[in-house]
Order: C-alpha cells, then structure tokens, then sequence
C-alpha cells in the first residue's frame, strides 16, 4: 500500500535528519560556510535592505556570516519568534546578537520585548524584506522544501513578493519532496555549489 504525502513527509524528515546527524562535523561546516559565502556574493543579497533570515539549529545550515554582514552593513534584519499557540510566527527586527533569547525550541529568537509582525499582519510597511532565506529540514532541486511540520513557512510565503531562498547542503538535497496543496514552493535554492533557479 502506497504512503500518503503526509507518512511520505514523516518518512524523509527522519531520514534527513539522521543524514544530517551523521555528517562529519568539520565537513558540514566548510559546506555551510561555503553556501553562504555563495550568499553573500550574490547581487540580490549585496543590494539588500531588507532581509530575513532565521537562527540555526545545530542541525540546520548556520546563517551567522549572512548575520554578521548584514549587521555591520546596517542591513535591517528580521528574525522569527514562533508563536505556538497559533501555529504562527513574528518577524521581528533584531540589530545585534544581544536582542536575542533562547526560545520555546532552545534556539535563539528575538526576545519577547521586542515588537514583531505577524501574519495576518504582514501588510505592516515595516515588513517588507528584500529577500528571505528559509531553512529546513529537507529540499529538492524544484524548490521544493520540507520542515519540522509546524506549517510557519507554508502560511508565510503566499504573503510575500520578495525573492525566497532555501540554503542547503549539497549532499543533503533531495531528489523529490512530497508535497501537498498548501506547501508553497521557493524562488531559488542554494548551496556551496552557488545560487540556483528551481529546475522545472
């Protein structure tokens, strides 16, 4: 009997999360480094100012060169704060490592004094990122990315016009995500290999 999408998405996220697991420290790191080198001198990312960005998990591709550029090219960064009881997220702007606080998840997140936009907020003139790059847990090469299952990005991405970039590892790219109606597909995808366009 054939899986649903919803067993196929169970299936893929515990096995790209043991892959990510296994992988040599050393190693992922020089890729990390890499993709986001490929970032940072990518002519959107260069002209930007506006961009939204998230905070790794130890097992997520590290954003803390994009977040050092941008901070000190004074870049207007904003950051999620999830919002468990609605499924729902802030994006909230953060300049410097100091409004941050470890959240509901222990990871780092702007902390809960700051003031954040929320869907179905987004049309708030202080929200409009010049580009947003999306972590995950996996992706594939038709912009097509899976998460932890919450739906905060699914929710988030029909209300944006901007550039949506997924920033992976290389060896960690899927060959096909399962996907269902909701799931909202990205602009662009990127790992040490550079800045791709989704294959159609």
């Amino acid at each position: 009997m054939s899986l649903s999408p919803d067993e196929q998405k169970k299936e893929l996220r515990a096995r790209m999360r043991g892959l990510r697991r296994g992988q040599d420290p050393d190693l992922a790191r020089q890729r990390a480094r890499a993709a986001q080198q490929a970032l940072l001198d990518w002519d959107v990312w260069q002209q930007a100012a506006r961009v939204a960005l998230y905070v790794a998990l130890p097992e997520e591709v590290h954003t803390g060169y994009l977040l050092a550029d941008a901070w000190q090219r004074r870049v207007r960064v904003y950051l999620p704060r999830v919002r468990l009881e609605r499924g729902l997220m802030d994006f909230v702007p953060c300049s410097r490592v100091g409004d941050m606080a470890a959240g509901p998840y222990k990871m780092l997140e702007p902390h809960a004094g700051l003031l954040g936009m929320a869907p179905p907020v987004l049309a708030h003139p202080d929200f409009c990122p010049d580009v947003l790059i999306l972590p995950g847990v996996a992706f594939d090469r038709a912009g097509n990315r899976l998460g932890f299952g919450g739906g905060y990005y699914d929710r988030l991405l029909p209300q944006l016009a901007c550039p949506t970039c997924l920033i992976c590892r290389e060896r960690l790219m899927s060959e096909a995500v399962p996907t269902e109606e909701h799931d909202r597909r990205c602009t662009l995808y990127v790992t040490e290999r550079g800045v791709m366009e989704p294959e159609t």
